[in-house]
């Protein structure tokens, strides 16, 4: 049965992906232009005062990411029960929109420290650890979807093997950042494969 609203979800995350990457190298070309004292005293806020708009942009960006993955997840959660176990289904599809919560945490983290010049660097290192920790639990949902993919009759093992690929690269993501790379191409395979499969009547 095809999912057309789920398959268009994945689509838009794929592209928010591209969009995400853009600007974080966008904010990290800002970050090396700033005044290295304020960067040296730990005001990367105040450093980037000028580039405000483009922080807002990417945390919008985020926040629209951790809702059409989620969408996207909800929609894979349907075509999934139809072969597997609903309590399994649920537990997986639950620990990736724990995932979406947390990247929607990262956003309005990110965006309140654009208001709160007090709390700016203290909610700007909070908006990264929320990335991180959904990075991680976005990761374990593609991996336990990836397992159940690897034997569902939809024909979906390549997407199963990305997923798996996609878990076991974002386990390290909070300590090693810079398997972030490998996250990224592993998360748009994730979610370009999940849209054409979630098109698929089969």
């Amino acid at each position: 049965m095809k999912r057309p609203g789920g398959s268009l979800a994945a689509f838009l995350s794929a592209a928010l992906s591209l969009v995400s990457l853009g600007l974080g190298l966008a904010i990290l070309s800002a970050v090396r232009g700033a005044d290295p004292g304020d960067l040296a005293a730990g005001e990367t806020m105040r450093a980037l005062g000028q580039h405000i708009p483009l922080l807002l942009t990417a945390e919008a960006v985020k926040a629209a990411l951790a809702l059409s993955g989620a969408l996207a997840m909800l929609s894979l959660r349907k075509r999934l029960t139809e072969a597997q176990s609903p309590l399994r289904v649920w537990s997986t599809t639950g620990v990736g929109l724990a995932g979406s919560g947390l990247l929607l945490a990262s956003a309005a983290a990110g965006a309140q420290a654009a208001f709160e010049p007090a709390m700016a660097d203290v909610l700007a290192k909070a908006a990264v650890q929320f990335g991180a920790l959904s990075v991680v639990a976005t990761g374990l949902w593609a991996l336990l979807s990836g397992v159940m993919l690897l034997g569902d009759p939809f024909r979906a093992r390549a997407l199963g093997l990305i997923g798996v690929g996609l878990g076991v690269a974002s386990a390290p993501m909070p300590f090693f950042p810079i398997a972030g790379m490998a996250v990224f191409v592993f998360s748009l395979a994730w979610w370009i494969l999940l849209g054409l499969r979630l098109r698929d009547p089969r």
